[in-house]
């Protein structure tokens, strides 16, 4: 096997534990939804991290993830508009 492809599992693999550790200590009252511009957030890197191999366009991809996230963390943080 590869050295990157195991780099590669691994990461996806720890990534699919943080997230059922997430779901599994989250709020009892109400579960907090994913917005659509997090869930783009989370593909984009995730894909960045599948595309690896050709450089710029992995790095390109995580950098849009995690542009995507800062932007939902800012429109979160302003409140609910309205």
């Amino acid at each position: 096997m590869d050295m990157s492809l195991a780099y590669t599992l691994i990461t996806v693999g720890a990534l699919l534990v943080l997230a059922m550790l997430a779901y599994a200590t989250g709020k009892a009252g109400r579960p907090d939804r994913l917005t659509p511009l997090a869930g783009l957030a989370f593909v984009s890197i995730l894909a960045g991290i599948l595309l690896g191999k050709d450089l710029l366009l992995g790095y390109g991809l995580m950098a849009l993830g995690v542009v995507f996230a800062l932007i939902d963390i800012w429109r979160k943080s302003r409140g609910p508009v309205g």
